[in-house]
């Protein structure tokens, strides 16, 4: 059974910390869902938008929406350059970006390496196109795991518009630059 609607968070887990097996079941995927980074190099790979496919492929039904807090590095590392390009095995439109790299502390406390992240927002079985929109949230929380009724106070909230970049690599950037 295909569900109308996925939520997720996905490991932020890269190719280099897993076993053997897991690597080569994952290269395959890779290839699968045309994810192979150019160059070939996956030894820094996070695994985000291999979560991001097989949950459209296996879980979601076709126009179904599904969200995603995924690694900032959607925004221009070659190994999310299909998701950004829409080459991605099954089509993917992108409705919304959060960019929450502003907002501290997110995963970690205080003290803590900072880990860049982003939330997406998009549509089963259509291709993305461009501009989407952009919501660039920040704050300075007091510390991580609070409701949402402490931290809606805080949030400072920009609407803005991500376009494609072009480039050897594509980037997403704001019209901004």
């Amino acid at each position: 059974q295909n569900f109308d609607a996925i939520i997720g968070n996905p490991p932020f887990l890269t190719y280099n910390r897993m076993g053997g097996e897991q690597q080569e079941n994952v290269k395959e995927l890779l290839s699968y869902y045309n994810l192979h980074p150019g160059g070939g190099n996956v030894v820094n790979m996070d695994i985000s938008t291999l979560f991001l496919s097989r949950a459209l492929d296996l879980y979601l039904k076709e126009d179904g929406k599904l969200g995603f807090v995924i690694t900032r590095s959607i925004f221009s590392a070659r190994q999310h350059e299909p998701l950004r390009k829409g080459e991605m095995s099954l089509p993917f439109h992108l409705d919304l970006i959060l960019d929450l790299d502003d907002v501290r502390p997110l995963f970690k406390e205080e003290g803590d390496a900072h880990v860049p992240t982003a939330a997406i927002l998009g549509t089963k079985g259509q291709s993305p196109e461009y501009p989407v929109s952009l919501r660039t949230l920040s704050a300075q929380l007091s510390h991580r795991n609070l409701s949402l009724e402490e931290v809606e106070p805080e949030i400072q909230t920009e609407a803005g518009e991500i376009i494609l970049g072009d480039g050897e690599i594509t980037s997403w950037e704001t019209d901004e630059g």
